[in-house]
């Protein structure tokens, strides 16, 4: 690759490169290298846009990053000016891995909270789902899902009520004649009966996640913040008007949090709704706080020894 110097690059170049330099703190970085292959990570990459947004007074979602993984690509998005799609239907981790693994937002909405675990699973392409209202949200999912991967089993995953969301893809998939042969659930229950919420309920969900300490990283500004608050209300209506009913023929694979480690009810109601095998493990952490650091290696480390068991 060519080496990046001031005289013959454009402006926008340059001063990626310059920020690209401190965060990675080197100086041998070229126009078409890859940010994650130089080192970057998730971290660094929220501080790379929020440092690229404060630069070059612009507003670009953090998922960008994952997709304009170059300098190039990054600066000719910027100049660009094609901005407004802060949500798009997913992001892409670990990219031209063997095996794809789809995963399924909480309520919360947005796949970045996989973000870091994703990173952490070198040896397989992350597709991170973000929420997506349409007229019919699941076989638009199941839609996407074909396209990314026309041949082969799925492998899915899905945190807290984003299990119940994986569950009705899976249905939709296996209707059409493709088969998913494992989900793997972060401490997700069944929802059996639809909890039908209120626009003041949903509201109140949104503005509970925006409000937490641990979402001030992902937000770049109040244009943004508006955003993701309508689409975490979008979602949380969605994905609890959701009744799980019927079976699949997929295997299981249950992460419990330190709530649920003793809740035969929910092991009752996952047995049942596959023809194949469940199997439970016991992770680490409330079940809100699984993916924070103080829980994150034992969960991350359950994740990859499931996956890793799926390679054999």
């Amino acid at each position: 690759d060519e080496k990046i110097n001031q005289e013959d690059t454009s402006y926008t170049e340059y001063e990626i490169s310059r920020i690209w330099q401190q965060l990675l703190n080197t100086k041998n970085i070229g126009l078409d290298d890859d940010f994650f292959d130089l080192g970057g990570n998730s971290l660094l990459a929220i501080r790379l846009i929020t440092d690229l947004n404060k630069k070059m007074q612009s507003n670009i979602d953090i998922g960008e990053i994952f997709r304009q993984r170059t300098i190039r690509l990054l600066a000719k998005y910027i100049n660009k000016g094609d901005l407004s799609h802060f949500v798009s239907p997913f992001q892409v981790f670990n990219l031209r891995k063997p095996q794809k693994v789809f995963f399924f937002p909480p309520a919360l909405a947005f796949g970045f909270v996989f973000g870091r675990l994703a990173l952490e699973l070198k040896n397989h392409e992350i597709i991170a789902f973000n929420y997506i209202h349409k007229k019919n949200t699941i076989l638009e999912y199941a839609k996407i899902m074909q396209e990314l991967q026309p041949s082969g089993n799925f492998i899915m995953a899905g945190f807290s009520s984003g299990g119940s969301l994986a569950f009705e893809v899976t249905k939709a998939l296996e209707e059409q004649g493709r088969e998913v042969s494992d989900i793997i659930l972060l401490d997700s229950k069944m929802n059996k009966i639809a909890d039908l919420l209120s626009d003041e309920q949903c509201s109140e969900i949104a503005d509970s996640f925006l409000k937490d300490p641990r979402a001030e990283e992902y937000i770049l500004g109040e244009e943004q913040k508006k955003l993701m608050w309508g689409t975490i209300k979008k979602c949380a209506k969605f994905i609890h008007s959701l009744e799980n009913t019927g079976t699949i023929k997929t295997q299981i694979h249950l992460i419990t949090s330190d709530n649920n480690h003793e809740n035969p009810s929910r092991f009752k109601d996952w047995n049942d709704a596959t023809e194949d095998v469940l199997k439970i493990y016991r992770g680490k952490g409330k079940h809100d706080e699984m993916l924070d650091p103080q829980n994150f290696e034992h969960n991350k480390n359950v994740f990859t020894s499931i996956l890793g068991d799926l390679e054999v």
